[in-house]
């Protein structure tokens, strides 16, 4: 839990697998940063993608205020060993809510999602 002036929140951490999915990315970087759901962060497991992936996941960070973070995998391992790493990251950071997320749930993540990530 987070201690935002006198209100405890809980710290959200979604997790997203990708490989080779830069432009996909994009789309669902823009829909979760407008969710304004405090405590939320986003922990994306690189599985070695050769487009740039990871180099653009870094470029975000800045973007929007660190909430996001990337764990690169050295070589490709799978989605499930990566959701594995990325529940195993979350809970390190401290997550008292993990939601598994792919890169291509952004047209799909509407207010129905920002009320199901805000209970």
């Amino acid at each position: 839990m987070i201690l935002q002036g006198h209100v405890l929140m809980q710290k959200i951490v979604v997790i997203t697998p990708t490989h080779n999915a830069q432009n996909a990315l994009s789309h669902l970087a823009v829909q979760l940063a407008s969710q304004d759901i405090p405590g939320l962060e986003w922990l994306i497991v690189d599985d070695h993608s050769t487009d740039g992936t990871a180099d653009y996941i870094e470029s975000l960070s800045g973007q929007y205020d660190h909430k996001i973070h990337l764990v690169r995998h050295t070589g490709p391992r799978g989605q499930a060993a990566a959701f594995c790493v990325g529940f195993q990251q979350a809970i390190d950071r401290g997550a008292d809510i993990i939601v598994q997320m792919n890169v291509d749930t952004a047209k799909y993540l509407t207010r129905t999602g920002r009320t199901l990530l805000s209970r």
